[in-house]
């Protein structure tokens, strides 16, 4: 499926009508508006007179929706569906509104930070006081003398303050424990100051820096001096705090009221005025003239001849309007067209490059491929389960992600399905011959028997029912035995490699003619059947002379030649790389049923058989056992698989580089 169709349009109009065709296009929300380039003739255009007061009051509004911590809506202007044009008193009054209530909220945060820098530093003040009261140190030993030096702080551990006597004994040291180290308050003679703060720095020691919270101003004369004992100076901060912490819950229920009081204004009012000046800046992408304007841009044709009625309409027929198709040099917007079962793959298509014009979009092949690669390489009914329950409770807790786990949901349903085929349930896949006769005994379900060797020992096992045995299916290809999934991976990879191939001659086709397709990709095409040709032939199975095979394959490296030159021939081995590239699908899958294999037989099951402690060890083993395996089981098949879509798949027949379609107006 090739992107809408689009039509280059171009609008010259007056400039007295420049807001009603803004309007127009906003309303009509199809117009893919192209910014204009500053040129001689052309200057680009100015915002509407109301721009500016829009900005200012859509910054208020923003500044208290962020400080009440009220999300915007989303970027669809749906808050505003239902909301008349704002006049000229509507701005007024909103912006009035605005201010007010960012005063409000700016005022309210203010006493609430600070008080919380209040609460912040009476805790540190409070902290010490306890450890000053716990040394016995009142607010009156701290002041300064002219006769003493004090040193209070903290030493580690490990420190030998008893070195300290060394100095001189005459001194007063005063230490209590805390939980890293020990807090001390030391007083001596100020001429032994020098020689006790070297002491003490050579034992780790770290001053306390005393608060100012602990002094008073003494008005009288100007200094400062204690005036309370430790223990009401600690009560008075502990009442400091409580204060502080009532005017903080105060002030934060005054924000939760505002919250809920304005919470559907702010929202609702910010998209509308969001869409208002996204109309107000439109002409920011404009041309003009001193008397006229011009914009530039492109609409789906099935949507041209609605967009120029209205626009005549608005214009009263004074608006010239010029329409052409696409060119080979235009950057077309790509507008993708697809079924709701199909459109989340327009995901996967992006994070790897939009189609360009000319393209088919690659959305439905990987709808019909990414999910089958995926399912058969986790192929386990167990998982399948465990993994659509996932994804199904993980698209309700994330909207945003709806698309990439739409796609996994389904993915999941193809695992269960090819866990069938596989007859693998957890790893399973069949019962021990107890099991399997309990069930048949009790329900009538009898699984066919099959005699097995496992660990040396030979016994009878009840297999599930499958189509196909991942780990025991074998096909002979030539005297040699192939594990059926390994061989089914290549076929799978020769027949996506050509339809890969076919959508190519198709592009090229469509864009340079069937000559330039014929060279380019069914040259490629011809290569891969001369080789089957030759192989077949020297097997027996087909009644053809080698000869014939050697002709095509010669044939088809002259024409890679002409179409690609040096760089053809290059790449000859690479689509024969590419194909076997697809064995993953069976490699991803043994690898997984092996690490299930291991959980479930070499480490749960043994441990279950002991009983005891034993069977809970075994079934924590098997639980985490299978969430790694499950991990890994999503993770490298939704890797594997979009390397085999964006490497091997994406690189025979699609270029990319779209730009993508963003009209202008409101998306619903």
């Amino acid at each position: 499926m090739t992107p809408e169709q689009m039509t280059h349009v171009s609008i010259l109009c007056p400039k007295a009508y420049q807001e009603r065709v803004i309007e127009s296009l906003y309303r009509l929300g199809a117009y893919h508006i192209v910014d204009h380039k500053k040129t001689v003739e052309l200057d680009i255009a100015k915002p509407l007179q109301k721009a500016e007061k829009l900005a200012e009051i859509i910054v208020k509004l923003r500044g208290v929706m962020s400080h009440l911590s009220i999300q915007t809506a989303a970027g669809n202007g749906r808050a505003a569906k239902k909301q008349r044009e704002l006049s000229d008193k509507d701005y007024y009054e909103l912006g009035k509104k605005s201010k007010e209530l960012y005063l409000d909220v700016v005022s309210i945060i203010n006493k609430n930070n600070q008080a919380r820098d209040s609460i912040k530093g009476a805790q540190d003040a409070l902290a010490l006081a306890e450890t000053l009261q716990k040394l016995g140190v009142e607010p009156g030993m701290l002041q300064q003398s002219k006769t003493l030096c004090s040193f209070i702080g903290r030493v580690p551990e490990t420190a030998n303050v008893s070195k300290l006597q060394s100095v001189t004994p005459y001194h007063e040291l005063l230490r209590t424990k805390e939980k890293q180290g020990h807090a001390l308050a030391l007083f001596a003679k100020k001429e032994f100051h020098a020689e006790f703060q070297s002491a003490l720095q050579a034992e780790g020691f770290q001053e306390i820096t005393i608060s100012p919270l602990f002094f008073s101003s003494n008005e009288q004369n100007g200094t400062k001096k204690a005036v309370k004992s430790m223990a009401a100076l600690a009560k008075e901060l502990r009442q400091k705090i409580e204060e502080a912490g009532v005017q903080l819950r105060s002030g934060e229920q005054q924000l939760r009221q505002l919250r809920e009081q304005h919470k559907s204004f702010l929202i609702t009012n910010e998209s509308l005025l969001r869409e208002e000046s996204k109309k107000a800046e439109a002409p920011l992408r404009f041309g003009e003239t001193r008397k006229a304007f011009t914009v530039q841009g492109w609409i789906p044709a099935r949507q041209l001849e609605t967009a120029k009625k209205e626009l005549s309409a608005a214009t009263k027929n004074t608006i010239y309007i010029e329409e052409r198709p696409p060119e080979e040099e235009d950057s077309v917007p790509i507008k993708l067209k697809n079924t709701l079962l199909v459109k989340p793959y327009e995901f996967l298509v992006s994070l790897y490059e939009l189609p360009n014009y000319k393209e088919i979009d690659p959305s439905v092949l990987m709808f019909m491929t990414f999910p089958l690669f995926f399912g058969f390489m986790l192929g386990d009914v167990g998982y399948g389960l465990v993994t659509l329950a996932l994804f199904c409770w993980l698209r309700k807790k994330l909207p945003a992600m709806k698309q990439l786990l739409t796609i996994m949901i389904f993915s999941s349903i193809i695992t269960i399905l090819f866990g069938f085929a596989f007859g693998e349930y957890f790893g399973f896949e069949h019962l021990p011959e107890h099991s399997g006769a309990a069930l048949c005994e009790s329900t009538g379900i009898c699984l066919p028997q099959q005699t097995i060797l496992e660990h040396g020992v030979t016994g009878i096992v009840y297999d599930f029912p499958r189509l196909l045995s991942r780990v025991h299916s074998h096909v002979s290809l030539g005297g040699m035995n192939i594990l059926s999934v390994l061989a089914i991976g290549a076929l799978v990879g020769v027949i996506h490699l050509n339809l890969a191939l076919l959508i190519g001659v198709y592009n090229a086709w469509k864009a340079h003619g069937f000559f330039h397709a014929f060279l380019e990709k069914i040259s490629w095409i011809l290569l891969q059947a001369s080789v089957a040709v030759i192989v077949l032939s020297y097997a027996g199975t087909l009644a053809l002379t080698p000869l014939v095979g050697y002709a095509m394959l010669a044939a088809s490296v002259f024409l890679i030649y002409k179409g690609e030159g040096i760089q053809g021939l290059v790449e000859l081995p690479a689509i024969f790389s590419n194909i076997l590239s697809y064995l993953r699908l069976g490699a991803v899958g043994l690898a997984s049923v092996g690490l299930a294999v291991v959980v479930n037989e070499n480490l749960a099951i043994p441990y279950i058989q002991k009983g005891g402690i034993f069977a809970i060890i075994g079934i924590f083993c098997l639980i985490f056992g299978h969430i790694i395996n499950i991990g890994l089981g999503v993770l490298g098949p939704f890797l594997h698989s979009l390397r085999l879509h964006y490497v091997e798949f994406f690189s025979k027949f699609y270029k990319g580089g779209g730009m993508e379609y963003a009209p202008f107006g409101r998306q619903e």
